[in-house]
């Protein structure tokens, strides 16, 4: 029986409209090269590249922006506790739940951090070889130190009481 579940993802707007202008920017770009060689006859940089060519990198190009953004927009972490266990999974980062043993954890701590100034960002992070963390879109998260000395952030939006 779980006591506790949750999924978060990173769902923030500003993201969304950062991948939006970036894929609009290079189907732009890619859109001009293909205009110019094919209905103005002219080739697109100093040399003509040939057709195949150059719809090979414009399909390239799409198909590698959609698989980046398909991943930022289906990233989600899960935390589920239960009576002496902690699992997670941070999709696509960790696919499979990991379980944390409450014999495992030495201390843990709810904490406020800011992703940029202590992690580097946002997504599946490290900082050194024994600490870890796992972010998303919020500034509050469980702080989890180990037995084995490895520490993980399970950083999540906690309602604070």
């Amino acid at each position: 029986m779980d006591y506790f579940h949750e999924t978060q993802k990173m769902d923030q707007w500003w993201i969304k409209l950062v991948i939006a202008a970036i894929f609009l920017l290079i189907l732009g770009i890619l859109g001009n090269a293909i205009y110019e060689q094919f209905a103005l006859k002219e080739p697109y940089a100093d040399e003509q590249m040939g057709d195949f060519a150059l719809h090979a990198v414009a399909g390239f190009s799409i198909g590698v922006m959609s698989l980046i953004v398909a991943l930022l927009l289906h990233m989600k972490l899960e935390i589920k506790v239960s009576k002496g266990l902690l699992q997670y999974k941070y999709w696509p980062y960790v696919s499979t739940w990991k379980t944390i043993d409450k014999t495992e954890i030495v201390s843990w701590e709810v904490k406020k951090y800011s992703a940029i100034m202590e992690y580097g960002g946002w997504g599946n992070r490290f900082r050194g070889l024994k600490n870890r963390a796992y972010t998303t879109k919020e500034n509050r998260g469980l702080k989890i130190e180990m037995a084995n000395g490895h520490k993980n952030s399970l950083v999540r939006k906690y309602q604070m009481n």
